[in-house]
């Protein structure tokens, strides 16, 4: 499953557009799927090069049986408005989000913009 999610305003995330893929294997729903984004995004919760996603709903707060798909890429939009640096997969953009916003959030912009540009090039 992959979608597209747009970046929040007031955000660094705010006027890009990021490819969201949703792994699922045959354990599913006993077992979370694996979240990962397709684009590169500078973010505490996703790891880089491979864009794994670090979010609690998709490991120790699995419930199979009240999480939907929809739900999962909502909780994964979510972390574009909320990233949580106390769990962060890149240490880098922790310590920025953690130690100098400004410096994170200048970062994170223009990641997405360099990335939305690509689009159309």
């Amino acid at each position: 499953n992959i979608t597209f999610l747009c970046g929040t305003e007031h955000t660094p995330f705010h006027g890009g557009v990021f490819r969201c893929k949703l792994v699922i294997d045959n354990d599913f729903p006993s077992k979370p799927p694996k979240g990962y984004f397709l684009t590169k995004i500078f973010h505490p919760n996703v790891a880089q090069p491979s864009g794994d996603i670090c979010v609690n709903t998709l490991k120790r707060d699995w419930n199979p049986a009240s999480w939907s798909l929809a739900h999962i890429f909502s909780i994964i939009k979510c972390l574009l408005i909320v990233p949580f640096p106390e769990s962060a997969l890149n240490e880098e953009a922790g310590r920025l989000f953690m130690e100098s916003y400004d410096e994170f959030f200048s970062q994170a912009k223009l990641y997405t913009v360099l990335e939305y540009e690509s689009l159309f090039l």
